[in-house]
């Protein structure tokens, strides 16, 4: 009592171990450079849904660039206008620069964005809002730069096949217009409104299946690799009209519109020394067009004469394929 007690412990030496634990991080602002750019993965592309199946849906991902509607070009998928017009940290669209690879793909007559690239061809998107490098000095706005994939030291490839069409959309939305059969100032009154009603557009018929596949891999480890792809997109729109009595051929007709569009891909890439790299890649996309269209031709009140249908008309054409060999040190 009074005294704390002491307890010995004897204890055997143990092995000696040593850990040595080296990790390595991405610096998160780079302070040599003062761009400010984002890049949206290959991963991103395979698994966010996007508005569609080009690299145009997600250049918005970037913080400063939006949609623009009334900058899109007049050129049209489903009845849909593209959605290729955007704004760059406010600049417009055609104060903005699209490449593909380094390679200018804007349209002359506007700048919209003009050319696509499949999104199972894309390594990453880099969209460049501001303080960019003094090679993209043409553009005023934005840079929009596509890299694409290429071979490596391992065999690797995908098979793929996606499918639209309109059994998997919703009907389209109705719209309030006025009621066509009934004439303003009817019986005599005056300021006499025509009835409303709810007009409900009728879908077109379409489907556009687009296969595909992917491969790449080594030519000679280490030194050269290849790379090959190809999506092929078969577009096929129908549209069933009916026509009055008044047009003198009263009755449904059908009439349709092909689209195909062949996208393709193939690239080598040679690293000569750990200094200087020659690539080589080639994207090709061949668009190819028959419709029938219905023109209908409209005559005075006054003639007894009907409007009549035109002849059917068959319309092709073919894109230029694009080449473009350049040097990497």
């Amino acid at each position: 009592m009074g005294h704390l007690p002491s307890l010995e412990i004897t204890m055997a030496v143990g092995s000696v171990t040593e850990t040595v634990q080296v990790s390595e991080q991405a610096t998160i602002v780079d302070v040599s450079q003062s761009k400010v750019q984002t890049n949206i993965p290959a991963s991103v592309l395979a698994n966010v849904p996007t508005q569609s199946r080009s690299f145009q849906s997600v250049i918005q991902f970037a913080p400063g660039a939006r949609s623009e509607p009334l900058q899109n070009s007049t050129a049209q998928t489903n009845g849909n206008y593209l959605n290729n017009g955007f704004q760059i940290d406010g600049a417009s669209n055609s104060e903005n620069s699209y490449l593909v690879e380094g390679q200018e793909t804007a349209a002359l007559q506007d700048g919209h964005s003009a050319v696509n690239v499949p999104m199972d061809f894309i390594q990453e998107v880099q969209v460049k809002t501001s303080g960019f490098e003094a090679e993209y000095g043409g553009a005023l706005g934005g840079v929009v730069n596509v890299i694409q994939k290429r071979g490596s030291n391992e065999w690797h490839g995908t098979v793929f096949t996606y499918y639209r069409g309109d059994a998997l959309d919703a009907a389209p939305n109705p719209t309030l217009i006025k009621n066509p059969s009934i004439a303003a100032n009817s019986g005599g009154a005056k300021k006499l409104d025509q009835p409303a009603e709810n007009y409900q557009p009728f879908k077109d018929h379409y489907r556009t299946p687009t296969p595909g596949f992917t491969l790449g891999g080594p030519v000679v480890r280490d030194r050269l690799w290849i790379f090959i792809a190809a999506a092929p997109e078969f577009q096929a729109v129908q549209r069933t009209v009916n026509f009055a009595a008044a047009s003198g051929s009263p009755g449904a007709r059908t009439f349709s519109q092909n689209v195909n569009t062949y996208y393709s891909l193939a690239r080598l890439d040679y690293l000569a020394t750990r200094r200087f790299a020659f690539s080589d890649p080639g994207h090709t996309r061949i668009r190819k067009q028959r419709e029938t269209i219905c023109h209908r031709l409209t005559t005075p009140s006054i003639s007894s004469t009907p409007a009549r249908p035109t002849a059917l008309r068959f319309t092709t054409a073919e894109s230029v394929m694009s080449r473009r060999t350049w040097f990497t040190t």
